[in-house]
C-alpha cells in the first residue's frame, strides 16, 4: 500500500509559481510568480533553489514586458539588480552551484560592470573546471554564446523593427509570435545591452 504524501508549503508555493510565470498558460501572471516565490522562501529560508529561481524570474521581467506584459509593482530596469541580489544570495547557500556565476556575468555584461562580470564568469570557469586563459576575451564572447542563431552583421534598424512588431503581436494577443520577434531582434541587434534598454522602453506592465 502507498501512502500519499502532501507537498510542504514552500514545495506547493514553488510549483505554482513555475506555473504562474509561463507566458504560454491562461493563467499566466508574473507578478503572481514572484510572490510565490518569496513566500517559499519565507517557508524554507535555507533552500537556495527557490533564490535561484526567484533570479532567473527577475532576468526575464524585461522579455516577458514585450512578450506578453508584466504585472510587477517595480519599474523594469530595476529587475536586473533584483536578480543579482537573489543569485548573490545563491552563493552563499550554494557557492560551488556554477550556473549562478554564469548568470551574474550575464546580468554585469548587460549592465556594463566589466570587472565584475569578469571575476564572476572566471569564477565560472574554475567550477567547471575550464581554462583561465583569455578569460576576458571569452567574456567579450559571452553574448554570442547567449544569443542562439546569432548573426554576425549587426543591423540596428532591423532589431527595432522586430522589437517594435514582437510589442504589435503582445498587444493583439500573438505571444509566441511575439516570442519570436524577439528572438529575431537579438540575432541582429548589437548587444545585449542595447536589447535591455529599448525592453525597458517598450515593455508594458499591466495594471
Amino acid at each position: 500500500m502507498f501512502f500519499w504524501s502532501p507537498l510542504s508549503d514552500d514545495k506547493r508555493y514553488w510549483r505554482k509559481a513555475l506555473q504562474l510565470r509561463d507566458y504560454k498558460r491562461r493563467d499566466y501572471d508574473l507578478g503572481d510568480a514572484i510572490q510565490h516565490l518569496k513566500q517559499a522562501s519565507m517557508a524554507n529560508p535555507d533552500e537556495w533553489r527557490y533564490h535561484f529561481d526567484l533570479g532567473r524570474t527577475y532576468m526575464v521581467v524585461p522579455e516577458l514586458a514585450l512578450i506578453r506584459g508584466v504585472n510587477v509593482q517595480f519599474k523594469l530596469d530595476e529587475s536586473l539588480p533584483m536578480a543579482i541580489q537573489e543569485f548573490d544570495t545563491v552563493v552563499k547557500y550554494q557557492p560551488k552551484f556554477d550556473a549562478t556565476y554564469l548568470n551574474l556575468a550575464h546580468m554585469y555584461v548587460i549592465l556594463e560592470q566589466k570587472d565584475k562580470a569578469l571575476s564572476t564568469y572566471t569564477e565560472y570557469l574554475k567550477l567547471r573546471k575550464q581554462k583561465l586563459e583569455f578569460a576576458d576575451d571569452r567574456l567579450q564572447n559571452l553574448e554570442y554564446a547567449l544569443m542562439k542563431k546569432r548573426k554576425k552583421i549587426f543591423d540596428t534598424e532591423k532589431a527595432e523593427l522586430h522589437l517594435q512588431q514582437a510589442a504589435k503581436n503582445r498587444d493583439s494577443g500573438k505571444y509566441k509570435r511575439a516570442s519570436k520577434e524577439l528572438a529575431k531582434a537579438y540575432a541582429v541587434a548589437p548587444d545585449f545591452t542595447w536589447v535591455y534598454k529599448r525592453l525597458y522602453k517598450l515593455g508594458r506592465k499591466l495594471t
